[in-house]
């Protein structure tokens, strides 16, 4: 309108991304659910998206970073991510520092 080009999109982080499409997901579940299904099984349905899109962060945060060995995360993740501590410690793995170099696998 004032003649000044728009700003550049600013870029989201993997976790950022992830919560974007739990919510989107969870939203959807909602809106459909309240059209055909009873109240409590709509809010099951959103809550286990929810809980497994938070579930699986830090394997997303480890595979979009390049963290090393990102099977350990993995593991640790799918193994001990359902207490809290597993999923603490496989967070820490994934979001550590990343030595400069070549991308791990």
């Amino acid at each position: 309108m004032n003649g000044q080009p728009l700003p550049a999109p600013r870029a989201i982080s993997a976790g950022q991304g992830a919560l974007i499409v739990a919510a989107v997901l969870t939203g959807i579940a909602l809106l459909l659910g309240a059209m055909f299904i009873s109240p409590g099984v709509v809010l099951l349905v959103a809550g286990l998206m929810l809980g497994g899109a938070l579930y699986i962060t830090p394997m997303v945060i480890a595979a979009v970073r390049g963290v090393p060995h990102v099977g350990s995360v993995v593991v640790v993740n799918l193994l001990l991510g359902f207490t809290w501590v597993g999923w603490v410690v496989a967070l820490a793995m994934a979001v550590r520092d990343v030595p400069p170099g070549p991308p791990y696998s």
